[in-house]
């Protein structure tokens, strides 16, 4: 379908290049096209001598490459806090309070981070700010 899912992500990939949801079902099926040219181009390539061009996996939306480094997520995150998407800043806070993406692992940083995210309306930001909370790891236990 291809169509942007508003309120829900129930089942939705975040688009870390525009900020916009794909429903799981539409990313996969995307990639699964993706990689069936790839292999009908490979074999004509095998029979024919010539070299074939790849076709990259991209966004439904905007048709930049999915990322394929954990840097370039990283990057892609910081963009998306510059224009104040709360889904970057939730995504960026996850590098951290995981070390994720080649970053070390910073839950202060983490929570910071959530908060600003919740700051702008992101649900899940929330649960998360409860947990650091009901740890009292690095906040005052709650």
């Amino acid at each position: 379908c291809f169509l942007p899912m508003i309120g829900t992500r129930c089942d939705a990939k975040y688009m870390d290049c525009c900020g916009q949801l794909i429903c799981t079902g539409c990313f996969w099926e995307n990639r699964r096209v993706v990689e069936a040219i790839n292999v009908k181009r490979k074999e004509k390539e095998k029979r024919t001598g010539t070299k074939a061009i790849t076709v990259e996996l991209s966004c439904a939306f905007c048709r930049k490459p999915v990322c394929t480094s954990g840097e370039e997520m990283v990057l892609r995150a910081e963009k998306r806090m510059e224009v104040n998407d709360p889904l970057g800043y939730k995504h960026a806070a996850d590098f951290f309070r995981t070390g994720a993406r080649g970053l070390q692992a910073d839950a202060l940083k983490a929570l910071e981070l959530y908060h600003r995210a919740a700051e702008l309306g992101e649900r899940e930001a929330f649960v998360y700010i409860g947990e650091y909370y009901e740890e009292g790891t690095i906040v005052k236990k709650d």
